[in-house]
């Protein structure tokens, strides 16, 4: 039975993010970023998985690397054209490419978003009292998990996308486990933002 991932922000092959969002901490170069992006990809997903890619994708080229059924939700690079130009023979590659501000997964009452702040605009449009629990990409390393959310994006995954299976053991702990230290120390103080969610994960394991 095919399984369901998430992922964000890969960024292939771009030299500003690699730069910008330090990830020269990590790989020596754009290109070895890219290898062990897609490896670390195809070791957890097979040819029959689905994989929802939340924007900010890349080097379109990269896609053809990449196993599973891709669907990819518009970041603001797609937006803004920055991944260059996306060709019939790159676009193949992609399930669904999808230009709406958000998808809505009816399995588990989940929304999608880029960026977000975008779920404060869609209030109680999407659920009644608001959606339960929303993933998004856009910020990198900066915040994992916010009230009622959690970022999906590589850089906080170990450059890898995660399953359905992490998402609802964050969003357990988001809601039965973490404290407001672990929203508000990087709200308000900037402290180290994903601290309080490896604490949780290692206590879990």
């Amino acid at each position: 039975m095919p399984k369901i991932h998430f992922t964000s922000d890969t960024h292939f092959s771009q030299e500003r993010t690699f730069k910008y969002s330090m990830r020269n901490m990590y790989f020596s170069s754009v290109e070895e970023m890219d290898r062990v992006m897609v490896d670390n990809w195809n070791s957890v997903v097979s040819s029959e998985d689905i994989v929802f890619h939340l924007g900010d994708f890349g080097s379109w080229g990269m896609v053809k690397y990449l196993n599973g059924y891709i669907t990819l939700l518009e970041g603001n690079y797609e937006r803004e054209g920055k991944n260059g130009t996306l060709t019939p023979e790159n676009e193949r590659y992609f399930a669904s490419i999808m230009s709406s501000p958000f998808i809505k997964l009816r399995t588990g009452r989940i929304v999608l978003v880029h960026e977000p702040h975008h779920i404060e605009n869609l209030g109680g449009n999407i659920y009644p009292n608001n959606p339960e629990f929303y993933l998004f990409g856009h910020i990198h390393e900066k915040q994992k998990v916010k009230r009622n959310g959690l970022n999906v994006g590589v850089d906080v995954h170990n450059f890898t996308p995660i399953s359905w299976d992490t998402v609802n053991f964050y969003r357990e702990a988001v809601k039965n486990i973490y404290d407001a230290d672990c929203f508000e120390n990087f709200e308000f103080e900037g402290d180290l933002n994903t601290l309080c969610s490896q604490e949780s994960n290692t206590s879990k394991r």
